[in-house]
């Protein structure tokens, strides 16, 4: 917000063009990083992983705020306005989608790096597209809201 206030040159748009077809472009992005996730899960619970779930009446609201806004708002800025970005001034796009997701799996937890490489995958083909962060942030927001609906 105080880049854009402040007339800051290069950095990343939040929306691009119309909000709805970002929107469902996001959306539509979602679904195979979704799932991915989903069996991922069922990977996971066939051999025995034990997954941590949100605990406390309270801890469930908290975490889908946090997961479904401020994650794909933070993360998304930075992986796919700035790091994919940089990376696509210099590489072909699918070098560059490739490592911004291969970047972006790795600060994850490592039980989630290979759902987390295919949201990658997906969030930064949603921003070349798109060219906002609106799609690659509806995106991410729905496949972290959707994951932790399975889990709880």
């Amino acid at each position: 917000f105080v880049y854009w206030r402040m007339g800051t040159g290069g950095v990343p748009r939040f929306r691009h063009g119309p909000v709805l077809p970002a929107l469902l472009a996001g959306a539509a992005w979602a679904l195979p990083a979704i799932a991915a996730g989903a069996l991922w899960l069922l990977a996971l619970r066939y051999f025995g992983t034990p997954l941590p779930g949100p605990q406390g009446a309270m801890a469930l609201p908290l975490l889908l705020a946090l997961a479904c806004v401020a994650a794909p708002l933070a993360e998304e800025f930075i992986f796919r306005g700035l790091l994919f970005g940089g990376l696509r001034r210099s590489l072909a796009a699918a070098p560059a989608i490739a490592a911004s997701a291969a970047l972006f799996a790795v600060v994850h937890p490592p039980p989630a790096m290979v759902p987390v490489f295919v949201l990658g995958l997906c969030t930064a083909c949603a921003y070349a597209r798109n060219g906002g962060l609106l799609a690659p942030v509806a995106t991410h927001a729905i496949y972290n809201g959707a994951m932790i609906v399975i889990q709880a």
